[in-house]
């Protein structure tokens, strides 16, 4: 998946230089935190951390401040996130970039936005991997953004298991990680 949606990669689905960043950011963040697609499109820039690899996941039930009208949400608790530095280093990237060339995209705190600068939408994120999926016949058809979850929670299942952890361990670091 990450060679297909690599921007520039010949199987990228996406022409628009944008989307195709964007829609790399998004798919890199979802197989590094494991967060929902909902939290993901609530994330605000003032959710970031600027002088860390951080960010937070925060609940906003009917937040005034967005326009759409089925707002994603936190399903679960606010929490803390690490990102390795260099995908940090593009989401500022995508912010400073992409993001902060659309002028429209500067009237509200969003981070993930379409190309005319509007948050993005759940539905365009379902879009987005039903693109993805027709574009590369090879990807499982129930390739979605929750499974994206799910790929996290294996790869740390596998990495609990390299490290030693023992269950009650493991346990509470998912839970703390997936906000449950």
């Amino acid at each position: 998946v990450l060679r297909v949606v690599a921007p520039g990669s010949p199987d990228n689905p996406w022409e628009s230089d944008f989307i195709q960043r964007r829609n790399w950011l998004i798919i890199v963040i979802l197989l590094a935190t494991g967060m929902r697609r909902g939290e993901l499109l609530g994330m605000q820039i003032g959710d970031l951390e600027s002088n860390q690899p951080k960010l937070n996941i925060l609940r906003r039930a009917d937040a005034v401040e967005d326009p759409r009208p089925i707002q994603p949400n936190a399903k679960s608790n606010d929490r803390r996130l690490e990102l390795r530095p260099n995908i940090m280093r593009a989401v500022w990237d995508y912010i400073d970039n992409d993001r902060g060339a659309i002028r429209a995209a500067r009237r509200h705190p969003y981070l993930i936005v379409a190309d005319e600068g509007r948050p993005l939408s759940l539905k365009s994120v379902d879009k987005l991997f039903g693109q993805l999926r027709a574009a590369c016949p090879g990807l499982p058809v129930k390739l979605t953004s929750h499974v994206m979850r799910h790929t996290w929670n294996e790869r740390f299942s596998e990495q609990a298991e390299l490290l030693g952890l023992d269950a009650p361990v493991e346990e509470k670091a998912r839970n703390e990680q997936q906000g449950w």
